[in-house]
């Protein structure tokens, strides 16, 4: 296993309590002199990257008059969690549309097991998986007019993901969203890394085979 494969395995912790987000968001608005609440838009149940990720929001309006809410991913070791937020401002650098890191190391509470990345909520994200893709079938009129168009957009995406030098790792319908705008956005991407021969990555076989399992990820997803 090369080492942009290797994998941190999270000790099993369990959700976060209601008092441990409480206290979570605590450290949080301390750490950037806001005030904070828990939201009640609900929480993201655990995956194979991380425990759960649940939501905070600003008790007062900003500048320009908006309440901003706060994604607060739980992971399981701080390890974990500094190689999302590495991978992350990575992306930011390289022009990649995706989460916005709000602070620069993981956050770690006392009394609360794990560690968090924190980022700034995107509203109105549309995950790819929401789409009913097994109501739609070759031939079908609507398939042709609605699925097709969105399938080669996401192919276009993937594909200048990898042109910028980018394994994601875990390239499922889940982690690709649109905004608003109509722009794709990806996260969950610390299993993902970058070529650091961004120029000539997609001449390198080890990084077209590890683009192939990023294709071949996405597929099987839309099953």
């Amino acid at each position: 296993m090369s080492g942009h494969e290797k994998q941190i395995v999270n000790p099993e912790l369990g959700k976060p309590t209601e008092v441990e987000k409480e206290r979570t968001i605590d450290a949080l608005a301390k750490a950037i002199g806001r005030p904070l609440k828990l939201s009640r838009a609900g929480e993201i149940g655990a995956s194979d990257s991380c425990l759960c990720v649940f939501f905070a929001l600003d008790t007062k309006r900003d500048d320009q008059g908006n309440y901003q809410s706060y994604a607060i991913k739980r992971f399981g070791n701080s390890g974990k969690a500094r190689e999302e937020i590495d991978i992350l401002d990575e992306a930011a650098k390289r022009g990649l549309r995706t989460l916005q890191t709000v602070l620069d190391e993981p956050l770690e509470v006392s009394g609360v097991s794990g560690a968090s990345v924190v980022t700034l909520r995107i509203p109105s994200l549309g995950t790819m998986n929401s789409i009913p893709w097994s109501e739609y079938y070759v031939g079908q009129s609507s398939y042709e007019s609605d699925i097709v168009p969105v399938m080669n957009s996401i192919g276009r995406y993937i594909g200048r993901l990898h042109a910028m030098g980018m394994h994601h790792g875990d390239m499922q319908l889940k982690n690709i969203a649109t905004i608003p705008s109509g722009d794709f956005v990806t996260f969950d991407l610390e299993n993902a890394y970058f070529h650091p021969d961004k120029e000539n990555a997609l001449q390198q076989v080890d990084f077209q085979d590890d683009c192939m399992k990023d294709i071949t990820t996405v597929i099987k997803s839309f099953i």
